[in-house]
């Protein structure tokens, strides 16, 4: 049998460590399909958010007068899109040109009537 130096223990120790870690912090937030969150449905109903400051621009501007946007068309519509949270997405309107776009989308929640 190898013997192992002490180095090398160390080393696996801190392994064990880091995958014990991880698989905590998934067990604390779990992925939105194994929640039944969805982005993309038909159900989804998105705000846009644009930052209206003396910097936004025409495209922001205009996605921000059109309002809503329904989960089935956001990746045609924001093809760079990055989710945040469940309830917040980055756009990335202006991508891959400029990656400065401070804008993003909220969920809209509708109250049960």
């Amino acid at each position: 049998m190898k013997s192992v130096s002490l180095s090398e223990m160390a080393y696996a120790v801190k392994a064990v460590e880091v995958v014990v870690t991880f698989e905590g912090a998934k067990k604390r937030r779990p992925e939105p399909w194994r929640t039944g969150v969805t982005y993309f449905s038909v159900h989804d109903i998105w705000l846009y958010q644009a930052i209206m400051d003396a910097k936004v621009c025409p495209i922001c501007l205009a996605h921000e007068e059109t309002g809503e946007f329904r989960g089935n068309h956001l990746r045609a519509k924001f093809p760079y899109l990055e989710i945040q949270d469940v309830g917040t997405i980055k756009v990335h309107a202006h991508m891959p040109r400029d990656d400065n776009c401070r804008c993003y989308l909220i969920r809209k929640i509708e109250e049960p009537e």
